[in-house]
């Protein structure tokens, strides 16, 4: 066997550290953005056929097997529709959408064991095995990120094209306008 034989097949070594964290609503757009959750009303309430049609259009679009859309409130990421999991909430120091909603724009992770924000998360290293993670934000009337529309699958991915995923949070957008606590505040 070659030098470069076993240098390609030794483990990777990857660097491990937290995800950023969670921020406090004494940070004035955090207080902003957890008002925009609050106005929108619908955290902890069942599921819905209009929000499952587009997650599992989401999922089947891009072969994941899971997709879900997420309100990141305080201290969870609330799973309002999903597809490929039972999960109901996630703690926001492990949400994925909680770190893609702090970044500017929509988020690719093509391999969450190499990227050091989530190497070490239990939906990485546990039984869910997730390997890659997209996610688009969805925004409130004022802009504000509330949550996210993501599909994400056990196999790592060199990239994708976020055209169809932008435009399916699009069309949650719209539907969130048409809830009666959302449109009145």
């Amino acid at each position: 066997m070659t030098i470069l034989g076993r240098l390609t097949k030794s483990p990777r070594i990857t660097a491990v550290s937290a995800p950023p964290p969670v921020p406090s609503l004494d940070d004035p757009a955090e207080l902003r953005r957890q008002h925009a959750v609050d106005s929108l009303g619908i955290a902890g309430t069942e599921a819905e056929d209009r929000y499952n049609r587009i997650v599992e259009m989401a999922r089947s679009l891009y072969h994941t097997e899971l997709a879900s859309f997420s309100v990141v409130d305080r201290n969870r990421e609330w799973i309002k529709a999903s597809t490929g999991t039972s999960l109901a909430e996630v703690d926001r120091s492990y949400s994925f959408c909680s770190v893609m909603i702090q970044q500017p724009g929509s988020m690719v992770v093509p391999d969450t064991a190499v990227d050091p924000r989530f190497s070490a998360n239990p939906g990485v290293v546990g039984s869910m095995g997730i390997r890659f993670y997209a996610g688009v934000p969805i925004l409130s009337r004022d802009g504000e990120k509330i949550g996210a529309l993501c599909v994400s699958s056990t196999k790592p991915r060199a990239g994708i094209d976020l055209a169809i995923l932008e435009q399916l949070a699009l069309l949650i957008q719209a539907e969130l306008r048409l809830t009666p606590s959302y449109s009145a505040a």
